[in-house]
This record gives structure tokens, sequence and C-alpha cells, in this order.
């Protein structure tokens, strides 16, 4: 067996929550460690959307320039229920510094946080799997399954490949970015309770040749929300709220590392073009969407949980291996972005200049705080006079379709004529450039 591998902080899960961690650290001089058990990132995703203060945090990076490379710049959200449109807003007429989200591929931000990681001088270890975790007062001791697909070695479970040997680590700090089935987490024993009811979805992305496509569309019927993203120069995406469609597998809840990913049925039938055209005539008739390439489909459940804690001791998580909530205004992988970059800067802090870990602390009370206020556990939208009623209707489940975070939330919500109540975001100082450390 190889010497232990000694690292300040070690990451698992590489992501964009732990490639962005990674980054941040190596670029404050920290030695940082990123290990994923995936032979690389992801093709496409579920995420789509880059909020306008996650671009914001992205360009004190100096990595605004290439996201947006692979980027749609959308300056319109409207909403409706069924034909009649409820409320809309124009980000170009708000406070917003960037006054529009990029509707981007996951696969294409992770790619940007991966190149910039190398030109830090750090790389990814995929096919390397964290298999137990623990610490004491002082530091992390973490064994690891260096992976391959190959017939030499011994079976792993889960189908994730052949052990081809083992790695050890001990690290002062090791941070948890390995998604809604964390063994980080679990390896803690913390709780991942569900905060609310699970949905399921059916996603289409082709493309379209479709008049007004410039705007995102949210639209409420008869209880179940659909949602409209465009993508590219002709392309969208179509999510559609599904009911009484059963469970699907399990394993589509994993991250898909294909190029093709297509789930193409459901309880009650088959997901292709036909389904596709049924659903856009019931749901939203009045869309002249005409599919022309249908690129892939599948049908997936988002369940609404959120972690007792988000870590202890050494030991810390961030973004889904904390929280999972709904998708359609794609928070989670973008609040889980802000709150890295908090977290990092934190263990940076602990590293660097020996600040007590009870500044962790603070960064636990901090996440409990807005995903306790995000997923609807204490507080909500408020309306205030003049508030659409079908707008003020649907406003439990509102905030969860506003693609925003942090101080921007009170900016979206201002523009449909409703106020935070329960809860207040900070404004988050900007320490990251774009430089060295």
């Amino acid at each position: 067996m190889k010497k232990a591998r000694n690292v300040e902080v070690l990451i698992v899960g590489a992501g964009p929550v732990g490639l962005f961690a990674a980054l941040i650290l190596a670029r404050r001089g920290v030695d940082v460690e990123i290990i994923d058990s995936q032979a690389h990132g992801s093709a496409h995703s579920y995420a789509l959307t880059v909020h306008s203060q996650t671009l914001g945090m992205l360009e004190e990076y100096g990595l605004l320039e290439q996201v947006l490379q692979g980027a749609r710049k959308v300056s319109r959200i409207d909403y409706f229920q069924g034909r009649n449109r409820t409320g809309g807003i124009d980000l170009r007429s708000t406070s917003l510094r960037i006054p529009y989200v990029a509707v981007v591929g996951q696969n294409h931000l992770e790619a940007v946080l991966e190149d910039a990681l190398e030109q830090a001088g750090v790389r990814v270890q995929w096919k390397h799997r964290a298999a137990q975790v623990k610490q004491d007062a002082d530091r992390v001791y973490v064994s690891g399954d260096e992976l391959e697909e190959s017939v030499i070695g011994y079976a792993v479970a889960h189908g994730e490949g052949i052990v081809r040997r083992r790695r050890e680590y001990t690290a002062s700090l090791l941070l948890g970015a390995d998604g809604y089935n964390s063994f980080v987490r679990r390896s803690l024993n913390i709780a991942f309770p569900e905060v609310g009811s699970p949905e399921d979805y059916a996603v289409f992305q082709f493309d379209t040749l479709c008049g007004e496509c410039d705007a995102v569309q949210i639209v409420e019927k008869e209880g179940l929300v659909n949602v409209r993203w465009p993508i590219g120069a002709n392309g969208c995406r179509w999510t559609f709220e599904l009911a009484g469609e059963g469970t699907p597998p399990e394993y589509l809840r994993r991250k898909d590392p294909n190029l093709v990913q297509r789930i193409d049925h459901t309880a009650t039938g088959p997901l292709d073009e036909a389904r596709l055209q049924e659903l856009l005539a019931e749901r939203v008739p009045w869309c002249p969407a005409k599919v022309e390439n249908e690129y892939w489909n599948l049908w997936a459940r988002f369940e609404r949980r959120l972690a007792e804690r988000f870590g202890e001791g050494r030991v810390w998580l961030a973004g889904d291996a904390g929280h999972l909530s709904a998708p359609v205004g794609v928070q989670s992988m973008n609040v889980g972005l802000t709150e890295v970059c908090d977290l990092a800067e934190r263990l940076a802090e602990v590293v660097n200049t020996g600040a007590s870990l009870e500044t962790l602390e603070a960064y636990n009370e901090d996440r409990l705080s807005e995903w306790s206020f995000l997923q609807g556990l204490n507080g909500g939208l408020e309306p205030m006079p003049g508030a659409e009623p079908a707008l003020v209707d649907t406003r439990a489940r509102l905030l969860s379709w506003l693609p925003a975070s942090g101080p921007d939330l009170e900016v979206f919500a201002g523009a449909l004529g409703f106020k935070l109540s329960g809860w207040s975001p900070r404004p988050r100082a900007e320490k990251a450039k774009s430089g060295a450390a």
C-alpha cells in the first residue's frame, strides 16, 4: 500500500460545487485534492441555468466570459396560469448588475471550472471513490478506491467499476460535494429527511423554430408546473411536471456521464415525440413550438430534502450533499455554488491563518437558515398590495420557481409584487479575485 497522501483539504465530488471549491482553495494557496468516482464529468444534466448572482461570482474569478461562450443570455421570465399571463420580470429593468441569467448546460460549466482548476495546478482524480471517512481533533482520514474498467481486482458494488488499488488520504479538512447520495454525509450519520413531497418531471430537449422564444416561460396549469428554457440558437428544453406516473428507477437519480440519456417510458406510456406533442397541446396549446430534432428526453424525480446539519468537526458538506429542491428555479446548484464559495473561504482561513473551527459552525447556521426558507419550512413570499391574485394563490410554490438566489431573490420577488418574509439574505463580500492567491 502506498503512503497516505497528505493534503490540507480533500474534496469528494467533482460536480460544479466541488470544482468551484477546489479552484477557490487553490487560488488561496491551499494544497487541495479533488476526487470523483465517475470516469469524467457530466455530458449533460438537469441543471441548466446560472443565476445572475452566480454569474457575478464567476466574474470575480475571471470565468464569466468562458461560461457565456456556451450560453444563451435570457433577460425575461414570464409566468402563466394556463393561457393567461399572470406576471413577468424584465431583468433589464431591475437593479441587477448583471441583468440576465445564462442558459447553459452543466457539462459546459463543469468544463470551464475544470480547465481553470487545471491552470491553477490541480487535476481532478477521476475514478477515485471515497470508501471510509474518520476524523479526530486534528485530522481527517480517508480510505479511497482507485477504480478502473477491468477484470483485474475485485468487484465494486453498484456497478461503479473494478478496484485497482486502495488509496489513503490524510487531510486537515474534508469537503463533501458528492451529491444527493453523499457518502461523506452518510459517514457522519447526518440525517437527510424529506421536507416536502417529491416531484416527477418529463424533460425534452429539442430544436424548434417557434417565433418569440427569448423568454423563460413558467406555466402553471391545474396544479402542475411546466417550464420552457431557450437553448442556443434554435433549441429549447420543456420540462413538464407529471402526476401519477409511478416511481422512476433509482438509477435516474445518479449523475449521468453518458452522451445520450434516453429513458423513453413512464408508468403511463413512452416518452417519445408523440408524447411531447401531446404534452405541448395539453399544457401550452398557445405555444407554436415545432419539433425539429429531439436530442434527448428523460423521466426524473426531484426530491425535497434538507440535511439536519451541514457537517461537524473537520468534515463539511455543500451542494446536493446537503439539500435537494424542485428544479424549476435551478436553486439547488446555484445556491450550492454560492454556499461553497463561503465555505471554501472559511476552510482557507482555517488552513492559512489557524482560524477556529467555530467559523464552520457559523456556516452551518447560515445554511440551515437559508434552506429552511427556500424549502418553505420557515417564512415565504408575502404579497404586497396589487399582487396578481393568481400568483398569490401559488406563492407557496412560486418561491422555488424564481431563478434567483441570495439578495437577487428580493429583486425577483419584488418584480412580481411580493416581499420575503422570515429570512433576510446577506450581501456576499467580494473576497475572490481572478488572479493568483
